[in-house]
């Protein structure tokens, strides 16, 4: 028999149709719940399987217990619950170490030792203690030059940066 389950398949009407070709092929009522036994658990898709292991593992084989084990799989309210438990997970994981200065629980980027992101010369308040190179009017970083022309009332070329 090669019916197998759907990944959007209900497990209840998946072990009517199982049913119906084992009863079809086996004439005896005992090897057919034997033979629906098996299959139930070989041929359901990867969500009812994973369900059903724990039944299996312990000894429960009875197909009243697989219908109501997997009853809610395929809910909205099932799929919920799995990517609940998927978030809960990947809160749970502690980001790597800084590559500044090599403690756990941050990175580079917000790092308050010297040498990090967490707070750049111009948004610390720090000035260059020379005037522009660019406008040659203030002490200001060039990256941040709001001037569209240089000193010389040349036009600037957006790429060019003096350091």
């Amino acid at each position: 028999v090669s019916i197998r389950q759907g990944p959007s398949e209900p497990y209840d009407s998946f072990i009517e149709k199982l049913q119906a070709a084992i009863s079809r092929e086996i004439v005896h009522d005992m090897a057919q719940k034997e033979v629906l036994l098996k299959l139930a658990f070989q041929n359901d898709n990867d969500d009812c399987r994973h369900i059903l292991q724990s039944l299996v593992t312990s000894g429960v084989h009875d197909l009243a217990q697989y219908l109501q084990a997997c009853r809610s799989v395929s809910t909205v309210t099932y799929n919920m619950e799995n990517l609940a438990n998927v978030l809960v997970a990947a809160q749970g994981r502690r980001p790597g170490n800084c590559f500044n200065c090599g403690k756990p629980g941050h990175f580079k980027a917000q790092c308050r030792a010297p040498g990090g992101g967490g707070a750049s010369a111009q948004s610390s308040g720090t000035r260059p203690r020379t005037i522009c190179p660019r406008c040659k009017k203030g002490f200001h970083w060039l990256i941040f030059q709001k001037h569209a022309q240089d000193g010389g009332a040349r036009p600037v070329s957006p790429g060019f940066r003096i350091l």
